[in-house]
């Protein structure tokens, strides 16, 4: 996430590589669930909050980097669109978690 996207325009084939790509990840992340991959001895979560910018007449504001600039934080980082960022908290264990 986060990387500069300059193209604007897609093809049929570009948005059938995206969509492929995506079934790959949901496919491995049903695999996931159903082989409970996860580690249940050392549970820990994490999150992701994404924020939309917007300008006085609430449309997108295509400000990112300049508000990412003055945030100057590294827990903000770049999304898909330049309207938006996201916060990334570390990962913490479960509360009552052994």
């Amino acid at each position: 996430m986060g990387e500069e996207v300059e193209q604007q325009e897609f093809s049929r084939a570009d948005r059938t590589r995206h969509r492929e790509k995506v079934r790959r990840n949901l496919d491995v992340f049903a695999r996931m669930l159903r082989e409970a991959r996860f580690d249940t001895d050392d549970p820990m979560t994490g999150l992701e909050v994404e924020l939309n910018l917007i300008d006085d007449r609430g449309d997108p504001a295509l400000k990112n980097a300049e508000v990412l600039e003055r945030i100057a934080s590294p827990e903000f980082q770049t999304e898909l669109g330049q309207f938006n960022i996201e916060i990334n908290v570390p990962r913490a264990r479960c509360a009552g978690a052994a």
